[in-house]
């Protein structure tokens, strides 16, 4: 809670100076870890609604295009806190982001990420990993290894053990 005043804060004194540079300034701030790791999750969630209302794109260096920047703040939190609390949902945003950019092979490696980090997630992580392996990218031995993945207590478990058995 603390957290998320203090980045709204942040948010109105920068945009007041910056104006929509506000948001890569919050961006910024999230990124060098200027902003504590423990509310660092409210405060992306906070940001990356602000960006996704104001539609804000930047260009990404490993990208090399033009990308909403909701999707450069939950990378940039995810990799510079790994441990952080949340983390799950922010993983599914940024394999939802990459889908929409039709980047499928990203989108598949951080939903196989979740995958890893949370076994026991409620999202079909491995699942959807391992159909974008087989749909989207055609790497039949990922896709293999992300059904492999499917925890017993998935409801497509019972999928993916057919989709091994071919």
């Amino acid at each position: 809670m603390m957290g998320t005043i203090r980045a709204k804060g942040l948010y109105m004194r920068a945009r007041q100076v910056f104006g929509c540079a506000a948001i890569v300034a919050l961006s910024a701030f999230v990124a060098i870890g200027a902003l504590s790791p423990r509310p660092a999750l409210a405060e992306a969630s906070l940001l990356e609604r602000i960006q996704e209302r104001a539609k804000l794109r930047v260009t990404d260096n490993e990208l090399q295009t033009s990308v909403p920047a909701a999707l450069v703040s939950y990378r940039t939190l995810v990799r510079t806190y790994p441990n952080a609390d949340g983390n799950e949902v922010a993983l599914e945003e940024m394999a939802d982001l990459y889908d929409d950019l039709r980047r499928y092979d990203l989108a598949a490696e951080t939903l196989q990420d979740m995958a890893t980090r949370f076994p026991n997630n409620t999202r079909d992580a491995a699942w959807r990993a391992g159909e974008l392996y087989e749909k989207r990218v055609k790497d039949a031995e990922k896709a293999r290894k992300a059904y492999m993945m499917v925890p017993m207590t998935s409801s497509r478990y019972r999928d993916a053990q057919k989709k091994l058995q071919k």
